[in-house]
């Protein structure tokens, strides 16, 4: 499917000072540098500034009847050492690298008061099924396009917690130890891509005390395997395979556009509503015919508090109503293959 793209914004013609014409530069600068397009702001008041220069040029009485000479575009490296940054540290400061780059923008943003590298806590990702494409068949496209894998598959875990006053079924705390480091997320779902606000913390078990102290109370632990791949264009790709649950991949990036950006170069669907995601608990009862919640009322719901790759065997091979063989071939095959984390992780926080 041929992606259209935007139209070119519309220039806002507002009064635009010298000193807002030198950050709608710096702005243009900075994102080409940052390999980001143009924002329409910058490029509305790029456009604006030059259109009052000319005009308050045509006003002027000495001018009547002269035709303005052409303004040459500067040089980047004037651009640049011009700006806040230059000017502050009294040196022709040029960036040479991203780090740079996003070090001359930040510091403009705070002089200028205008917000130019805009982050999101917006998680704009899509989930890929082997229905979509089959995931061994999804890695090599990613490695031809050159994507590379940058975390082997391991086991990721996280206590998920109730809110201490604001108790929202679709917003949820976690934490999660994920091999490398451990996070601390809060994510809201209010939309169809959610939010999330995340930090890094160096130990779990204080971490999880603190949270139990401030009232947030256990509502389960969940383990699962993860593998992160790196591809230029999104935030990353992962492929994780949750107890019983058939591999799937997830796509995240910063925007809708790129999500879609990212698929057309791997060659699937563009269209978003072709990627719906995993719910477990829904898997299970479609699966195995296992009812699952985390939280209930009712006493003829299995309730889950605990679901591991050991674990899983009481809750798919005990109460399973259907495929039976295919839970245990799938939780086997995890813990022949992670035999030695599996055994770590339940020795270390099985009393948590």
């Amino acid at each position: 499917m041929e992606i259209q793209p935007d139209p070119e914004p519309e220039p806002m013609f507002i009064p635009v000072g010298a000193a807002q014409k030198k950050v709608a530069r710096i702005k243009a600068e900075s994102a080409r540098i940052l390999g980001k397009p143009e924002s329409a702001y910058a490029a509305g008041a790029r456009v604006t500034a030059r259109a009052m220069e000319k005009k308050n040029w045509e006003a002027d009485p000495k001018n009547r009847g002269k035709q303005p000479t052409p303004e040459p575009e500067p040089e980047p490296e004037q651009i640049l050492s011009d700006s806040a940054g230059g000017a502050a540290s009294g040196e022709n400061w040029v960036p040479s690298s991203v780090q740079d780059a996003i070090a001359e923008a930040k510091l403009v943003e705070k002089l200028s008061g205008e917000q130019i590298l805009s982050k999101s806590n917006r998680e704009y990702e899509i989930v890929i099924q082997n229905k979509n494409i089959p995931m061994q068949e999804l890695r090599e496209r990613i490695i031809s396009i050159g994507g590379k894998i940058i975390q082997e598959e391991s086991i990721f875990y996280h206590i998920a917690y109730s809110h201490p006053y604001n108790n929202k079924k679709k917003n949820f705390i976690r934490l999660r130890n994920e091999g490398k480091h451990i996070t601390l997320t809060y994510k809201i779902h209010n939309n169809k891509f959610p939010v999330e606000h995340e930090i890094v913390v160096n130990n779990f078990n204080e971490a999880n005390n603190i949270l139990k102290l401030l009232g947030c109370k256990y509502k389960y632990e969940c383990h699962k395997l993860r593998e992160i791949w790196e591809l230029e264009g999104c935030k990353e790709i992962v492929f994780d395979t949750y107890p019983g649950v058939e591999t799937y991949a997830e796509l995240e990036c910063d925007s809708i556009e790129d999500i879609k950006l990212v698929l057309q170069r791997l060659n699937l669907d563009t269209n978003l509503d072709k990627y719906q995601r995993i719910i477990i608990n829904k898997y299970y009862k479609k699966i195995y015919g296992i009812h699952i919640q985390h939280q209930s009322k009712n006493k003829k719901e299995n309730r889950v508090q605990r679901l591991s790759f050991i674990t899983a065997y009481d809750i798919l091979l005990n109460q399973a109503k259907k495929n039976k063989e295919l839970g245990k071939q799938r939780l086997d095959e995890v813990n022949e293959k992670h035999k030695e984390q599996i055994l770590e992780i339940e020795k270390k926080y099985r009393s948590i």
